[in-house]
């Protein structure tokens, strides 16, 4: 079903020292990423996809981005529907290549 936004994973030949630490290291956020994301519930998904997009990538949802990511939203999104929205959109190559 998301295997577009989940199948799409880059190899890293090898951990440097500092991305090793980075990954050990949590990072507390305030105000915590449930209260962020919670936020965006307000918001219809259409407008919730072309938001995210445009700020994260820099260009809108192609067709097929935009079906698999309404149906990770549904009709009404819900906070966990929200987080597994976000973690789509994070994990894409394109969005650590360019964040």
């Amino acid at each position: 079903m998301h295997e577009l936004i989940y199948g799409i994973a880059a190899k890293i030949p090898e951990i440097e020292t500092n991305q090793g630490v980075q990954i050990k290291k949590p990072v507390k956020l305030n105000p915590p990423p449930a209260e962020l994301l919670a936020n965006w519930l307000k918001h219809p998904p259409e407008e919730i996809i072309n938001l995210w997009m445009q700020h994260a990538l820099a260009r809108p949802a192609t067709p097929r981005e935009r079906e698999i990511l309404l149906d990770i939203l549904g009709e009404k999104p819900e906070p966990s529907t929200m987080g597994d929205f976000a973690w789509a959109i994070v994990n894409l190559p394109e969005f650590q290549l360019i964040r």
